[in-house]
């Protein structure tokens, strides 16, 4: 009180004693901070004394499989996410897909590969189809078997999350389809990539983890907003849980390859260049599949031997025809090139280097070529007569050419007779330079056929094509073959019955996640929903031919465009623009969740 007087100062004797009781509160909290920091450093290094080691995400991810073995039965249990691509069990596999995660080894440090372990179910019907959409106009249905696989990540605090790609790995003298999107509805898949796997390709996606907050965490959130913007919050989050949806669809090209040519199963598996061939066509040029599909019988009536051996030589000659005609138009393209060039430059003929003119004379004409440019082949230039110190040049200029060229072909006989014939030429033909230039013109217009010319040309050559393609047959009526069809509503989401219904799994899943963040339940909000991205650059390992090294090239948004226009384009080809529903697919969808670890 003597320090800190209670009247007519500015901190009195109650100030005082208020900061120094903070400042004693402060040491306390600070002395309980410290206290507890080694409690837990010293469980800390007990566990690790227990264990033996440092426990890094891949330990853990490795002891879940572990614990995932004791606990889950044979049917159930988490298996890894690698799946090869084949027809039946009888026929060899096309490829694999497989979703492996990059782990580093605690132990040596080097980074491994490995599929991921989901809990997946499966279940094939045919009757149950769904649609994708090739183009604003155009969609695609699609049956076969359907995969939903859950997997749960872990995530310590401070570390990177898990890194995932996306490995599609086909083998030689095999190919097949691989489409990346989302489940929109009941009844639709979004592709929003895509690109088609042959021939010891390697394509590898990396995926990128994004997470969404809890349940708990979402409604402490939105609890002191207005309705209309609890309501905003609320569809949003509806839209991020359906984004968790992530879909890989795989479509085996062989087999719809052979329903479109009308042509037996298994008929295309040995048949690899005629394959290669075909997918050639389809992709780079376009080609539509009636003409190169069988217009005999409908494909399910008399699938014999014979009966398959007459298709595929029926195919096979549809498809040398066509290579035929295109080699054929390249030619022709070749030729116009050509004539083009000729139309341009009618009189660009190489002149003399003697006499003094250098390039700019023509001694064939007799005249500057300047000049000799600017008249039109069939016109006559006004020349003066030529005086004869003129027609003593002109034959002293041919004199000297024949000499030369009489020279350097060794004075071989065709020269000689050359400059023979231009000695005897008569002063007369000197004399009209006119009629010389006459000459050439219609020399080369006669060789240098008119574009009308070339368009009667063609017409024989077309008829003769045409015939080879219709092989030589008259047109029969083709069976229609009745293909499943979609369901009216398919195209508006509406579940089939039956059916199951991706889009309501996240909704369901974080119903389940609330009931266990209640907490009565002492929950603490660790689970959150996952969101699968591709990643912006990709990389393709391939190998150009058989004794070529395999190379790999990363492939940019550009490329990525280009993939999934050869992957439509083939699609179209291979369902007639929607008209044929794809056989032999297999949709995976994946649901991920990620379990966050605080340092605590």
């Amino acid at each position: 009180q003597q320090a800190f007087p209670s009247t007519g100062v500015v901190a009195s004797s109650a100030e005082a004693q208020m900061i120094v009781t903070l400042r004693h509160c402060e040491g306390v909290c600070v002395q309980w901070a410290e206290a507890l920091q080694y409690l837990e450093d010293l469980i800390q290094k007990q566990l690790i004394a227990a264990i033996g080691k440092e426990v890094s995400p891949s330990d853990f991810a490795e002891y879940m499989r572990f614990h995932n073995r004791k606990l889950f039965a044979e049917p159930y249990a988490p298996k890894p996410f690698c799946f090869p691509v084949r027809r039946s069990n009888a026929h060899s596999p096309e490829g694999f897909l497989s979703i492996e995660e990059e782990s580093v080894s605690s132990d040596t440090g080097a980074s491994i590969a490995t599929p991921i372990v989901t809990l997946a179910a499966q279940a094939t019907s045919e009757d149950h189809v769904m649609s994708f959409p090739l183009g604003a106009s155009t969609s695609v249905t699609f049956g076969g078997d359907r995969y939903l696989h859950a997997w749960l990540s872990n995530k310590f605090s401070g570390q990177t999350g898990a890194r995932l790609s996306l490995v599609s790995r086909a083998r030689q003298f095999s190919s097949f389809l691989v489409l990346v999107g989302r489940i929109t509805s009941a009844t639709t898949f979004d592709p929003k990539y895509g690109a088609i796997v042959q021939n010891k390709d390697e394509l590898s996606i990396p995926l990128d983890l994004t997470t969404i907050p809890t349940p708990k965490e979402f409604k402490d959130a939105i609890e002191s907003l207005s309705p209309e913007q609890q309501g905003f919050a609320k569809a949003f989050r509806s839209m991020q849980l359906e984004s968790t949806l992530f879909g890989v669809l795989v479509i085996q090209i062989k087999p719809q390859m052979e329903r479109v040519l009308n042509l037996p199963k298994d008929s295309l598996t040995k048949e690899i260049k005629l394959t290669q061939d075909l997918m050639q066509l389809f992709i780079k040029y376009q080609i539509p599949s009636d003409l190169l599909s069988y217009s005999g019988e409908s494909a399910g009536e008399l699938v014999g031997g014979a009966m398959a051996n007459e298709r595929l030589e029926v195919v096979r000659g549809h498809v040398r025809a066509m290579q035929a005609m295109i080699e054929q138009s390249k030619a022709e393209e070749i030729d116009l090139r050509r004539q083009e060039e000729t139309y341009r430059r009618p009189l660009s003929s190489s002149s003399s280097s003697r006499g003094g003119l250098g390039d700019s004379y023509d001694e064939d004409c007799g005249m500057p070529l300047e000049e000799m440019r600017a008249v039109p082949c069939g016109a006559a230039p006004e020349w003066p007569p030529m005086c004869g110190a003129d027609r003593g040049l002109a034959r002293s200029r041919t004199r000297s050419k024949a000499r030369n060229r009489s020279r350097s072909r060794g004075r071989s006989n065709q020269a000689r007779r050359r400059a023979a014939s231009r000695r005897a030429a008569s002063p007369v033909q000197m004399r009209s330079p006119v009629k010389e230039m006459k000459k050439v013109c219609e020399k080369r217009m006669a060789a240098t056929p008119k574009p009308q010319e070339v368009h009667v040309q063609r017409q024989p050559q077309q008829e003769k094509e045409s015939l080879v393609l219709n092989d030589n047959e008259a047109p029969q009526e083709q069976t229609e073959q009745r293909e499943p069809q979609a369901p009216e509503g398919a195209g508006g989401g509406a579940a089939q019955p039956g059916a199951r219904d991706f889009t309501q799994v996240p909704k369901e899943l974080d119903a389940r996640l609330e009931e266990l963040d209640a907490e009565e339940m002492g929950g603490v909000g660790a689970l959150r929903p996952t969101i699968i991205n591709p990643g912006d650059t990709w990389t393709k390992r391939s190998q150009k031919a058989l004794l070529a090294q395999p190379t790999t090239a990363p492939l940019g948004a550009e490329e990525q465009l280009q993939e999934k226009n050869a992957a439509f384009d083939l699609l179209d080809a291979l369902t007639k623009s929607g008209a044929l529903p794809a056989v032999q697919a297999s949709l995976h969808v994946v649901v991920a969740a990620t379990h966050c670890f605080d340092k605590s």
